[in-house]
């Protein structure tokens, strides 16, 4: 990695939303690692002349990134899927700042920007699976990340949660605080359709949905318009079922600086089971999941959707 690159890295700000939440974690799972304070995402790019960072909703691009608003966008989809980038563990000595993470079985699992509501945690606890280990840091070698249950949190109770794949989606819980954290392993996974996400995330259960723009986002200001129309939020989870993945550089490649108030908004997404999904919204017509993913979904239902989010 080159000098220039890491300067960058070091310049960039977390989200307040993201950076309170890995802060308030740590502090609940007693971690020797409460004195982290940003965290920086890190995704493998496919085409070597990307080169990206993503953090909850935005990516920050090299300065060698170009304009493509003229090009047609191609998915990467084959026969057998998209195929979304591992995790780049951190070389050793790097200065990257680590994400929220630890290893279960040989998979590498991010905390995820999913909430579960504080009065429903208990219910979808299921199964203790172990305790984390505190000390993968920036300074951490391959061998370090083979350890089970090696972790960036410090040390914290692990369980599957109830209903949901282990090789999907497991959490952390501090039975002191009543605090848990939502954790999935998508890194490396191979996304053929969108009902294969609506799947996993459950969202064929959705109870309600709120959205907020991306200034409100950004500045963590808890201002959301509801929606609560049943049969426009049944479509959309309809026209998300049958979307086309691509993976995030064949889209932001296209889109150009879309992260903005007019054209990119947030959409949560409440479950009956207590879980509260986060997705992204862009108005030209694509939905995007976690750090790697969007679905193209009909235009017509996305902008049903899109007048209702104020």
């Amino acid at each position: 990695m080159s000098d220039k690159i890491k300067q960058e890295m070091n310049r960039i700000q977390i989200p307040n939303e993201l950076h309170e939440r890995a802060i308030i974690g740590v502090k609940n799972a007693k971690s020797e690692m409460t004195k982290r304070k940003n965290y920086l995402y890190k995704v493998v790019p496919l085409a070597v002349s990307i080169v990206f960072l993503s953090v909850g909703g935005y990516s920050v691009w090299n300065a060698n990134h170009q304009s493509y608003e003229n090009q047609n966008i191609v998915s990467s989809l084959d026969k057998n899927g998209v195929t979304i980038p591992a995790v780049e563990l951190p070389k050793s000595g790097e200065t990257a700042k680590m994400m929220p993470l630890f290893v279960y079985k040989g998979r590498i699992y991010t905390q995820s920007s999913t909430k579960i509501d504080p009065s429903q945690v208990k219910n979808l606890l299921d199964e203790k699976l172990g305790k984390t280990r505190a000390g993968l840091d920036e300074w951490s070698n391959q061998d370090d990340y083979a350890v089970e249950f090696a972790s960036s949190i410090g040390e914290v109770d692990v369980y599957s949660v109830k209903g949901y794949q282990q090789e999907f989606r497991l959490m952390t819980y501090d039975l002191s605080s009543g605090y848990a954290e939502v954790y999935e392993s998508l890194n490396g996974v191979t996304i053929s359709s969108g009902s294969e996400i609506v799947e996993k995330l459950h969202l064929m259960n959705i109870a309600k949905a709120k959205s907020r723009t991306y200034d409100d986002w950004n500045n963590s200001t808890e201002k959301y318009t509801e929606i609560n129309d049943k049969a426009l939020l049944n479509s959309f989870v309809d026209a998300l079922n049958d979307s086309i993945p691509y993976l995030r550089e064949d889209v932001e490649a296209k889109l150009g600086n879309f992260q903005n108030n007019e054209q990119y908004k947030e959409l949560t997404i409440s479950l009956t089971d207590g879980t509260n999904v986060t997705l992204w919204v862009v108005k030209d017509g694509y939905i995007s999941y976690g750090n790697a993913l969007y679905f193209k979904i009909d235009h017509e239902v996305l902008m049903n959707l899109w007048n209702q989010m104020k």
